[in-house]
């Protein structure tokens, strides 16, 4: 039998409204003969809210009890997280005991503090002993996996009133098995393989004539503890059901369209038709949140998956984006995607001992990373070596991550109570003065580094082999900024060329850069 897979973003059960009309696309497809399989992520926020996401309040909900021990506060934000799905949930008939886990969220935060609270949590939560030092990213993965809980049990609930069967799968005992790498986990090969389509079979055969109903983002490690596949991992969920049953299709449905580019640059732009799994895996590593990067694993994983359509939910008559393995097109771009606000640093490499030092100083630094190190040699003789620092907003997670706030203050020598909300000082005091100590006496005062720069990322098969492209980049960067010197930009050039994108970093004006290139190669 051949099976749509079907997957549901939060905003997609933000309201009411949404919620129902979420239920009628999976009635469209049952009646039709799709035979649906679908995957639910946890109630969201309605799009262009900044209110924070299911998510995003039971993460804080541990940080209330296990780091500052507030226990009346995180139950009045549990009670908050529970509000919107018994709001719902009466349309439906559901009642208080369909969403028992987050009930048992509030019974844990009703209990008072005590010296043994932790080793509490311990015996209630965990299957196996956790060491103390894991204990707290596990316990986020156990308290998040509520929300999508929660979502299954509200779309369930909704089928069933419909007069459509369903029955809500609790995915890690549905053959979701994951190394222990908590709140960013990965499926194991076996469970790619094999168990995910065993278990499959087996709940399919029990329950003839029923939609499942799968919880995405959640999994279970070897010794059943509860793990979670990194933000927006549901759609890795849907992905790998997808492969394992060889699914006809896999559509997911969310608020957004997949364009090529930010339609802050380039208003009323098409939504692009096809796209590769290599180009859209270059998107997802580089700034387009259309595609999470969790689902990346499973793609490295399996050589093939059926065809992928991202389709928005306020059209789902359009055919949307299809996401296949081979591309349309060959050495022409296809979408960007932009990084805002990262700094840049750029050096001179004398020798490999030299080079190996820098890379170890910067890889001791969280939210840092190598953008690209680079092996020809420049007119001077040296090698190329570039450096990105991670968006400012980072400083938001840390704030709700006190280990890797610690793990950052261990770092720096300072009295200065609000560590670490002086970014600046993270970098230009502490990582830049031990990349200076990394680099030796050769150290120069000279090279060039950039503040509130952006990465560009043009995407497209086979495009960074195409001479012809590159060529148009480079004439296109000489028209939009005549007047820097070679010596005093970074974007005179293409700073990576990798067979399927073409990247650069920009400093100020990169509206005017990304559409004159979206405008030339693009729409060419």
């Amino acid at each position: 039998m051949n099976y749509a897979i079907l997957k549901f973003g939060g905003s997609c059960f933000s309201t009411l409204e949404r919620t129902l009309q979420t239920l009628g696309i999976i009635k469209y497809h049952h009646d039709r003969g799709d035979n649906p399989v679908v995957v639910v992520s946890a109630v969201g926020v309605p799009k262009g809210s900044d209110k924070p996401k299911t998510t995003d309040k039971l993460l804080r909900v541990v940080s209330l009890l296990y780091d500052l021990h507030q226990y009346d506060r995180a139950l009045d934000l549990v009670r908050e997280v529970k509000s919107p799905y018994l709001e719902q949930g009466i349309s439906f008939g559901c009642t208080d005991d369909d969403f028992i886990a987050l009930g048992r969220l509030e019974h844990v935060c009703s209990t008072r503090g005590s010296a043994d609270f932790s080793s509490g949590l311990k015996s209630n939560f965990f299957e196996s002993n956790i060491p103390e030092g894991m204990l707290r990213s596990a316990l986020l993965d156990e308290f998040v996996k509520g929300g999508e809980i929660g979502t299954s049990m509200l779309i369930t609930r909704g089928l069933e009133s419909m007069g459509i069967p369903s029955v809500a799968v609790y995915s890690p005992d549905a053959g979701f098995i994951s190394d222990s790498q908590f709140t960013n986990a990965s499926l194991l090969k076996s469970s790619l393989d094999s168990e995910i389509a065993r278990e499959f079979i087996r709940l399919s055969g029990r329950n003839k004539g029923s939609v499942l109903v799968y919880q995405g983002f959640i999994a279970k490690d070897m010794h059943g503890n509860s793990t979670t596949l990194g933000r927006d991992g549901s759609t890795a969920t849907a992905l790998a059901i997808g492969s394992a049953i060889n699914a006809r299709s896999i559509i997911i449905y969310s608020d957004d369209q997949v364009l090529p580019i930010d339609p802050k640059i380039i208003p009323n732009n098409t939504p692009i038709d096809q796209l590769c799994y290599s180009e859209m895996a270059a998107l997802a590593y580089n700034g387009l949140k259309v595609f999470p990067l969790s689902m990346l694993s499973v793609l490295v994983q399996k050589q093939r998956l059926p065809p992928i359509y991202m389709r928005s939910v306020e059209r789902p008559d359009d055919v949307g984006t299809l996401i296949k393995n081979n591309a349309k097109y060959s050495g022409v771009a296809r979408a960007m995607a932009v990084r805002r606000n990262i700094g840049y640093r750029e050096f001179f490499i004398d020798n490999e001992g030299q080079k190996e030092r820098l890379i170890s100083t910067i890889n001791e630094y969280d939210g840092v990373s190598i953008l690209k190190h680079v092996d020809e040699v420049d007119p001077r003789g040296r090698k190329l070596y570039f450096v990105y620092q991670f968006d400012p907003r980072f400083i938001d997670v840390l704030r709700e991550d006190p280990e890797r706030m610690q793990n950052i203050s261990d770092k720096v020598s300072t009295s200065d109570p609000e560590f670490p909300s002086d970014l600046g000082r993270y970098f230009k005091e502490t990582l830049f003065l031990h990349l200076k100590q990394a680099y030796g006496s050769s150290f120069r005062d000279g090279v060039i580094q950039l503040h509130n720069a952006s990465i560009l990322t043009i995407v497209g098969s086979d495009l960074g082999k195409s001479y012809d492209a590159i060529s148009r980049v480079m004439a296109i960067i000489g028209r939009v900024q005549p007047h820097q010197k070679l010596q005093h930009t970074v974007h005179r050039f293409p700073i990576v060329r990798e067979a399927d994108y073409i990247q650069l970093v920009i400093p100020r004006g990169l509206e005017n850069v990304a559409a004159e290139i979206y405008n030339e190669l693009y729409r060419a």
